[in-house]
């Protein structure tokens, strides 16, 4: 695993943080001077980061990116402090070059955010060009806490050691850099771009467990192996999981909820779809619960074969469960413009309490499915389908007759998928449960197969996210977390996941967008021409954004709902590949005995610090919870000793608090 860098506990406390590094940067007398003392308004537009930006303790520090009008900058200063508080006052300078960027020193950057008290962070920037110097002020806000846990999203290009142009697992442990924890360590087919790889993946939340498919599209091998996540990397399969692509991991990692598709792929699996499947998810088959240890089905009680249950998640707490509601229309189609959750019961592996969350608005009647297909010769082929795929008889291959009809500039032997199904965003898509189970994020999508774009359908498809509030039953439109430089950024966010704890007293969203990062990673080569995949894909990269949580309703009194989120903050250290779908856990557990920062680092729950950093893993409860230790319900959680203190509750079984404000 990537080493993490032992970040200091939020403090707010902790001895005031005065210092100048100015004297470092090198600069004479007088423009150091002149960049200290400037008041002219500002001169400069800052790229990145936004304005109101919260972020977690932990991480790299942000770079800060401006562009000028007024000729190229050469020197920049930096002054830090909180609002209402005595407690930071950092100031440093530094020659810059063009484009403009700044970064922020680490160790200072560990100083700032530990002393956080949920207060605004005034930042200063000077900027000093063509012999003038003008000020500018930002305001962003630092949660009290150091975020935890990894990511793992799916790759198109894994860097090396990998082959070019090789798909795989990425792991990025929050502060540090990313590395590729699973990739095919064989030959690459002959033919680019056919594999062999691993790509799309589930991680249960406690980070004990990866799914993750195997695609080798020239020789026509398609599996889902289990691995029991290690410290190391390039772990073993230990099992193997029937047709479990996109499947929800129970929080334990114990069980996953495998998606049910109608139509048999066999003959169509250089990327297996069908007009009524989920893309790129073998058929037919039915929503069915495993066994990950075995790959057995558990019979679960409660599943309809009618209801697909495309895109599942479980709620961290393991009691319900989210997906779209994908079931057959009235005209043989697919219906797909439904969210749903049910109850689950994990000790019977009962499902129960149908109940549809998000109803899409202004789509037909029958929403347009895939095109049928004429699946490319030269990768197609024709698979075996077992007794709940296409035969009864697992050795009568199953043969695929469909063509697809002609369509200008696209050949008609890769498959295609039909644009402009709706007039904007509107099939809601990829579903993920806020920590305390009571919200839900998700996409609306312009397009029925849900996916931004693949070979067959190059054009991106337009996507924003979206939050349901469930108890109110209210949605609303994200729009500090859609919003980037452009336009076309807001309708350029894909695939958002959630990381199952509460870290600081936000709940946190990671995506994939496709935006400018400041000026790094453009977004679009050219936003007036139409996107063709294989050459956007690279492009395509993980936004984090704070959400915060919303307070229990009091007397049954329902506010109208206001947009919860946070402008995004690029994940910096993640590999320059094109990354997809970034599943937040937390980190391996740890044994009783083992260093600690916290009880999320530990298998029993419990972390014993003694108000140190770095404490040891105990199994033996502590007389209440602190933060992030175990719990079942709020009582159990520690009393607040001093009035500034926060107010504990338990959310998804650690106890944590909420911002108020």
């Amino acid at each position: 695993m990537s080493t993490q860098m032992v970040v200091p506990a939020v403090d707010p406390m902790a001895a005031p943080f005065v210092r100048d590094d100015t004297g470092a940067a090198g600069l004479d007398p007088a423009t150091l001077n002149a960049l200290k003392t400037a008041t002219a308004p500002c001169g400069v537009t800052v790229t990145y980061p936004y304005a109101d930006t919260v972020f977690p303790g932990g991480l790299t520090p942000p770079v800060i990116m401006w562009t000028s009008a007024t000729g190229a900058a050469d020197a920049a200063y930096l002054h830090f402090a909180y609002d209402s508080s005595d407690r930071v006052d950092y100031s440093f300078a530094a020659k810059v070059g063009n484009p403009a960027e700044l970064q922020i020193p680490r160790e200072a950057w560990n100083e700032i955010t530990r002393r956080t008290n949920r207060l605004r962070l005034f930042v200063t920037l000077n900027v000093s060009a063509g012999g003038a110097a003008t000020s500018c002020k930002m305001q962003w806000k630092i949660a009290a806490g150091n975020m935890v846990g990894a990511l793992y999203y799916n790759t198109y290009q894994a860097p090396p050691p990998a082959a070019p142009g090789q798909g795989a697992v990425m792991r990025q442990t929050l502060g540090a850099e990313a590395e590729i924890y699973k990739r095919f360590d064989g030959a690459a087919n002959l033919i680019p771009g056919t594999g062999p790889c691993y790509s799309c993946h589930s991680v249960s939340f406690n980070g004990g467990t990866l799914v993750a498919s195997f695609h080798d599209y020239q020789n026509q091998v398609f599996r889902v192996e289990k691995f029991d996540i290690t410290q190391g990397t390039q772990p073993m399969a230990s099992a193997t999981l029937d047709n479990a692509n996109f499947g929800a991991l129970t929080p334990d990692g114990k069980k996953i909820l495998s998606m049910g598709n109608p139509q048999c792929t066999a003959g169509s699996d250089t990327f297996p779809r069908k007009p009524n499947n989920f893309p790129l998810v073998e058929g037919a088959a039915v929503a069915r619960l495993l066994d990950t240890a075995t790959g057995a089905n558990l019979n679960a009680v409660g599943l309809n074969k009618d209801f697909y249950m495309w895109m599942p998640q479980f709620s961290p707490d393991g009691k319900k469960i989210v997906f779209s509601h994908a079931k057959p229309d009235a005209s043989g189609g697919t219906d797909r413009r439904e969210l749903a959750t049910m109850d689950f019961d994990y000790a019977t592996n009962t499902f129960s309490n149908l109940k549809v969350i998000v109803q899409a608005g202004g789509l037909p009647a029958v929403p347009a499915p895939s095109l049928n297909y004429t699946p490319n010769p030269s990768l197609g082929g024709v698979l075996a389908c077992g007794a709940e795929m296409c035969s009864a008889d697992p050795s009568m291959p199953c043969v695929s007759t469909e063509m697809a009809p002609a369509i200008p500039g696209i050949p008609g032997d890769t498959g295609a998928l039909p644009m402009g199904s709706c007039t904007g965003p509107c099939y809601p898509a990829w579903p993920f449960f806020t920590p305390d189970s009571e919200g839900v994020v998700y996409a609306l999508t312009s397009e029925p197969d849900y996916m931004q774009a693949f070979p067959g359908r190059d054009q991106a498809a337009s996507s924003e996210l979206w939050y349901l509030d469930i108890d109110s039953n209210q949605t609303l439109r994200l729009d500090n977390i859609n919003k980037g430089l452009e336009q076309l950024d807001a309708t350029s966010n894909y695939y958002p996941t959630v990381m199952p704890v509460t870290v600081g007293g936000y709940f946190w969203v990671f995506w994939t967008a496709m935006r400018d990062y400041g000026h790094k990673v453009q977004g679009r080569s050219d936003p007036s021409q139409p996107v063709v995949a294989a050459v956007e894909a690279p492009r395509k990269r993980i936004w984090g954004a704070a959400i915060q949580p919303k307070l229990k309703v009091v007397e049954n009194v329902v506010d109208t709902l206001t947009d919860p989120s946070s402008p995004g903050f690029y994940l910096d250290g993640q590999s320059d590949s094109g990354n997809v779908r970034a599943f937040a856990a937390l980190n391996p557990c740890l044994q009783n005995g083992s260093s600690c920062m916290s009880g999320l680092d530990c298998c029993c729950g419990y972390c014993n610090t003694n108000g140190t950093d770095m404490g040891s893993c105990t199994c033996d409860p502590p007389k209440c919870s602190k933060i992030n230790e175990k719990c079942t319900k709020d009582a159990d959680c520690c009393p607040q000793e001093k009035p500034e203190d926060p107010l504990l509750s338990c959310i998804a079984g650690f106890c944590n608090f909420i911002v108020l404000n």
